[in-house]
């Protein structure tokens, strides 16, 4: 099998379960991202324990599921998921998430690591590098139209994403000639983010033509947004790889990679998104 055949038999599977989940409700959807969410922590944790680093994986991925339940679940009004208000007492106030933040220190006076700080630092990392992201995200499929689930926002930044991944991918492996950022990723051109935004726009005009939560200019502006900064999350997901000596971040998507691969625009895209949708209002 081809590796272009295996990335897109790899990537319709992909596409299928996360547009299937937004679209069987608001319990799916949120349940499939609470496991990609906690996969990809613990990948960011194996890759990176390196040269004496050691960061608390445990500590740090059950903090990671409990971040992303408070800002993806209990920041949104409860009844959206069906369950009774009472369960959001758990989770009232980030004050657990500080305090839970803060035990690190104390855990690693236990562990008798070489490098302490750092361990506490690259843990915290990644808190802020995959589950704040993934929960913002979570967040704008969470948000209703006129009171009722609507997948409209999440999929259409999914589609976006895709879709500029895919024009920017194939032009620049067709066309590309001029690097974007060498030193980072020798393989992103000029030619395929110019064609990714271009193809982006277009895809955005075609969603506001059947899909009204936002106006077309808005949905334009959104697929901007996504645009440059999946972009820029991609060369830091490369950045990081590369620092590690790594081509992929690892081996569960056949011609993709591993978690971070396969979601690092999202990572860079979703909290501006989810700031340029709060600035007009929308969520």
């Amino acid at each position: 099998m081809t590796n272009f055949l295996q990335r897109t038999l790899t990537g319709i599977v992909f596409v299928a379960v996360i547009v299937g989940a937004a679209l069987l409700g608001p319990l799916p959807f949120i349940l499939l991202f609470f496991v990609v969410t906690l996969a990809t922590v613990l990948e960011f944790y194996r890759i990176i324990s390196v040269d004496d680093i050691a960061p608390q994986r445990r500590t740090g991925a059950f903090i990671c599921m409990v971040l992303f339940l408070f800002i993806s679940y209990v920041s949104q009004d409860t009844y959206k998921l069906g369950f009774a208000a009472d369960l959001s007492i758990v989770f009232k106030t980030p004050v657990l998430i500080l305090a839970l933040i803060y035990f690190m220190f104390f855990a690693e006076l236990f562990r008798k690591r070489p490098r302490p700080f750092v361990n506490i630092g690259i843990t915290v990392l990644g808190l802020f590098y995959i589950a704040i992201p993934f929960s913002m995200f979570c967040m704008m499929g969470l948000s209703t139209d006129a009171g009722a689930y609507s997948p409209q926002l999440a999929l259409g930044f999914l589609v976006m994403l895709w879709v500029n991944d895919s024009g920017a991918y194939l032009a620049g492996s067709r066309f590309g000639k001029n690097k974007l950022f060498p030193k980072v990723s020798p393989g992103k051109t000029w030619e395929g983010t110019i064609t990714g935004i271009l193809a982006v726009v277009g895809a955005a005009w075609l969603w506001s033509r059947f899909f009204t939560r936002l106006s077309p200019a808005e949905w334009i502006g959104l697929s901007l947004v996504i645009a440059v900064t999946a972009t820029l999350g991609d060369l830091v997901a490369s950045m990081l790889k590369r620092s590690l000596s790594l081509k992929d971040s690892g081996t569960v998507f056949p011609g993709h990679g591993g978690f971070l691969d396969r979601f690092d625009g999202l990572l860079g895209a979703a909290p501006f998104a989810y700031l340029f949708l709060y600035l007009l209002n929308k969520l």
